[in-house]
């Protein structure tokens, strides 16, 4: 399925001990000790701190979606304007400018894109404004099907679908013919056929001309 619509990704900014801040579970000075080191490293704090403290990452489940639930109503986000609902972030097809939830929590517009395409639990997103491609559902993977993706995104935003067959029939080619390299022959999505994602981009592409 391929969307082209702006789409807004907003998430908690520094969720994890923000909102341990708000619940009181730790001071305002490990906040300030946390707040400005790598990610990963404060992740590795609110585990060991989660482990020592029994409830408390249910809790902290309860007070994101609660968190989500304040931000959607303060920005009037209804049902058809959501595209996704993550862990502690949301992807809406609306800017919005309500970001403040509570004194300790706000909202941050991490990421723009222009398109959206997804393929069974993946979700590609293609920003044309800065040319940015990113994914969701795949982790920390690379891929050179990647590229491949992003230019089917760019042409099926400009909407010249000439061009955009002959790309996808030329790839095809090229993939049955074993002529690419070998990284593409290894599975993008696991339990998934890659010949299967060409026929989806195939058939998306014909979705696009007849609607034309």
């Amino acid at each position: 399925m391929f969307i082209k619509r702006n789409i807004y990704e907003y998430d908690i900014h520094k969720a994890n001990i923000s909102c341990l801040l708000e619940m009181g579970e730790i001071s305002k000075e490990q906040y300030d000790m946390f707040k400005d080191i790598p990610k990963d490293e404060r992740s590795k704090f609110v585990a060991a701190f989660e482990k020592l403290e029994k409830g408390t990452a249910k809790d902290y489940r309860k007070f994101v979606e609660v968190a989500l639930e304040k931000f959607k109503k303060l920005n009037d986000i209804r049902e058809k304007n959501i595209l996704e609902i993550a862990f502690d972030a949301i992807w809406i097809d609306k800017e919005v400018s309500n970001l403040q939830v509570t004194e300790n929590i706000k909202f941050t517009c991490k990421r723009k894109a222009s398109s959206i395409l997804e393929i069974r639990k993946i979700k590609f997103y293609f920003n044309s404004a800065d040319d940015s491609f990113f994914q969701r559902g795949l982790g920390q993977k690379e891929s050179p099907w990647f590229e491949i993706i992003k230019e089917y995104m760019r042409l099926s935003e400009i909407e010249n679908i000439e061009i955009l067959s002959k790309f996808i029939n030329d790839f095809n080619e090229k993939y049955i013919s074993k002529s690419l390299d070998e990284e593409f022959y290894q599975r993008l999505i696991p339990k998934m056929d890659n010949l299967e994602i060409i026929e989806i981009l195939r058939e998306n592409s014909i979705l696009t001309k007849n609607k034309k």
